[in-house]
């Protein structure tokens, strides 16, 4: 009667081994706990597979034929899946573009980056900072991947322009990272932990660096004219020219 009337207060079994006893920790339906933690983090894997698999398929067909041809079924078939489930993890087609995981790469690099320079540091030196810790630590094959992602945004007017309209929205992520007002997660900015304005300063010096690294991305992808170059000297190149700029 206690364990119905507890809710989600755990039950102990106890389990008999040779050489003395053991306590597994069921939940309330009987469910080991371990085994529950473990298909969740199976289940998470999976999900993230799938997401990728999804991804990559739509990435290499907008590759081959242009984004406008390529439907979001033949995406669907080609990755194994159905167009429910393509929804599932990305609601239009432009996510299959940007739709990037705020709390992953390469917003949370850009996060490191932002919390480790002090009040002092403007925002030119920030920029500095980020094109060293960021542009910097990138691998041959993320870069790779990274100019195949431009090559597709720049081939289509309406991805170019989509790439614009988020900075505003990666804005708000980096800021909410810093801030450390991320609570609501409904994507928006309002206040910090102690009910003030979040920091003016702040949100200006972020929109400086996100801005400035698309702007640096476009440019390196412009410079590599050859397609399948993704020289990584180009890009620290063009963001040493970006800080000069500042």
């Amino acid at each position: 009667m206690a364990d119905r009337l507890g809710g989600g207060v755990e039950r102990e079994a106890e389990g008999r081994r040779s050489g003395g006893g053991s306590r597994t920790l069921l939940d309330q339906r009987g469910i080991s706990l371990k085994a529950t933690a473990t298909r969740m983090r199976w289940q998470r894997r999976k999900r993230d597979e799938t997401r990728r698999t999804i991804r990559e398929t739509a990435m290499r067909l907008f590759a081959q034929h242009g984004y406008a041809a390529v439907t979001v079924r033949r995406i669907a078939d080609e990755a194994g899946v159905s167009t429910i489930t393509l929804f599932r993890y990305f609601p239009a087609k432009e996510d299959l573009i940007f739709g990037f995981d705020l709390d992953g790469e390469p917003f949370a690099a850009l996060r490191r980056v932002v919390s480790s320079a002090n009040a002092a540091t403007s925002a030119a030196e920030l920029a500095r900072h980020v094109a060293s810790g960021t542009f910097g630590a990138i691998s041959q094959a993320q870069a790779d991947g990274l100019m195949a992602w431009l090559r597709v945004v720049r081939s289509d007017a309406t991805l170019t322009a989509g790439l614009y309209a988020r900075i505003p929205q990666w804005t708000d992520a980096v800021v909410r990272m810093v801030a450390g007002d991320d609570r609501r997660g409904d994507g928006r900015v309002g206040r910090d932990a102690q009910g003030d304005d979040v920091n003016f300063a702040l949100r200006m010096t972020v929109t400086l660096v996100v801005a400035g690294a698309v702007e640096v991305l476009l440019e390196w992808e412009r410079r590599c004219a050859t397609p399948g170059d993704a020289d990584l000297g180009t890009l620290l190149s063009v963001a040493s020219d970006a800080c000069a700029l500042l």
